[in-house]
């Protein structure tokens, strides 16, 4: 409020859950969840004066979610719209982000944080944030001279691998530790690998005949 000529100190009051003190003539306060009035009176040795009297609205934050699609994504994979903010109609930023899409190779490998941002009718924001990491990944391998073609990666049902020829083949899925988790033998051009029993996260696939290790990734 303002000055007040004769006045030695100032009363405030402010509405219930909210905190903040002060003699003086202005007041810092930290809104609690209800609305309600904020009065001050003017004092001095003769008494005080009448209330000036301010109503306010308090209105909750936002509850935000932010739950990305895939939190793995391959530096090759093309530029996708981000989706997965709730409520809808808010902003997504970070490294990589423009226009609310996302560019893999603009942001580069790495683990790179997204925000969410979301402002309600009442002008009341809040964020949630979410990490998306970017592998190197190659589809495309030579195979003792042979093209094997491995898509789509990242990848989440299934996983497509693709050879020149027919021949018998022994195919291990490795875990980032090592371990075997899947195998199958085939002798097609074309194979198709049901992923559901595997669980999200960074595959490296052998093949029999095959000096190299292929790296995959499941989305969740």
């Amino acid at each position: 409020v303002a000055e007040v000529p004769g006045a030695t100190s100032f009363t405030w009051t402010l509405p219930n859950g909210w905190s903040g003190s002060s003699s003086t003539a202005s007041i810092n306060a930290t809104a609690g969840e209800n609305g309600g009035a904020i009065t001050v009176t003017a004092n001095n040795n003769c008494g005080s004066s009448t209330a000036s009297i301010q109503i306010v609205e308090s209105h909750p934050l936002p509850t935000v979610t932010f739950e990305l699609d895939s939190s793995i994504i391959c530096n090759n994979f093309g530029d996708f719209p981000l989706t997965g903010g709730l409520p809808e109609g808010g902003t997504y930023s970070g490294p990589g982000v423009s226009d609310n899409v996302f560019s893999p190779a603009e942001a580069g490998a790495g683990i790179h944080l997204i925000t969410y941002s979301y402002t309600d009718e009442n002008e009341c924001s809040q964020t949630a944030e979410q990490e998306i990491t970017v592998e190197v990944c190659t589809d495309v391998r030579t195979l003792n001279n042979e093209t094997v073609l491995i898509y789509p990666n990242p990848f989440r049902q299934s996983l497509v691998l693709e050879f020149e020829e027919n021949r018998a083949r022994v195919i291990e899925f490795h875990n980032a530790i090592g371990q075997i988790v899947h195998t199958l033998q085939d002798n097609g051009v074309r194979i198709t690998v049901d992923a559901n029993h595997l669980a999200p996260g960074i595959y490296f696939i052998r093949i029999s005949g095959d000096e190299k290790v292929h790296r995959v990734v499941r989305s969740q």
